[in-house]
């Protein structure tokens, strides 16, 4: 671990390193996605999904919060800790439920951006524009994605372990997410029971 510069703390004995990993930068790969599908005639728009509209086993179209219906050929459930309630709307049972992630992103001036060392739920995750992701928390069943200060001070206890040199580091912006965890942690994949579309 030493040979590799990484910045981990003496008291790491041994490591396992996987010289070949590579890692996105997750908002720009979504705007990416979303630039080529406009590209290739799709067309995005926004707005707070309440219910679906269906004819027998089809479904037949999203209805809005305003009211409004979109119609849909085909209906594909991505909506990650919200899936349970989406799934209700077509009577189907699909138990996910949140898992708060908080995540810093730091301002280092001396790490080797080769590596991305983990262990256990902590990371620092070097970045291409220069930054460092650290984190995580894992905070099963709650909704409220915001960053709290027992998070922030939880990725920094353990990075600062793990790799002390970035005690001092300075601190850019913190960020949450929720994760959809589903009961096995297993993706949901196949046609709901019951719809020939959805």
């Amino acid at each position: 671990v030493a040979a590799l510069n990484v910045g981990m703390t003496s008291e790491v004995r041994a490591a396992v390193c996987y010289p070949r990993q590579l890692q996105v930068e997750s908002y720009r790969l979504v705007l990416a996605y979303a630039q080529a599908a406009e590209r290739h005639g799709a067309s995005i728009r926004q707005g707070q999904v309440v219910g679906f509209s269906h004819s027998g086993s089809r479904v037949s179209g999203v209805i809005l919060a305003d009211g409004q219906k979109v119609p849909a050929d085909a209906v594909l459930l991505t909506t990650g800790p919200w899936t349970t309630e989406a799934g209700s709307w077509l009577g189907c049972r699909l138990p996910v439920v949140p898992e708060r992630g908080q995540i810093l992103r730091l301002d280092v001036a001396d790490i080797n951006k080769g590596y991305a060392p983990f262990y256990g739920e902590t990371y620092v995750l070097p970045k291409v524009d220069g930054s460092v992701l650290a984190g995580t928390t894992r905070e099963h069943g709650v909704y409220e994605n915001r960053v709290t200060e027992d998070g922030r001070a939880s990725i920094v206890r353990r990075v600062s372990a793990m790799m002390p040199g970035l005690s001092g580091a300075h601190l850019v912006h913190a960020v949450s997410g929720l994760r959809p965890m589903s009961e096995d942690h297993l993706p949901m994949l196949g046609r709901l029971p019951g719809w020939d579309n959805a």
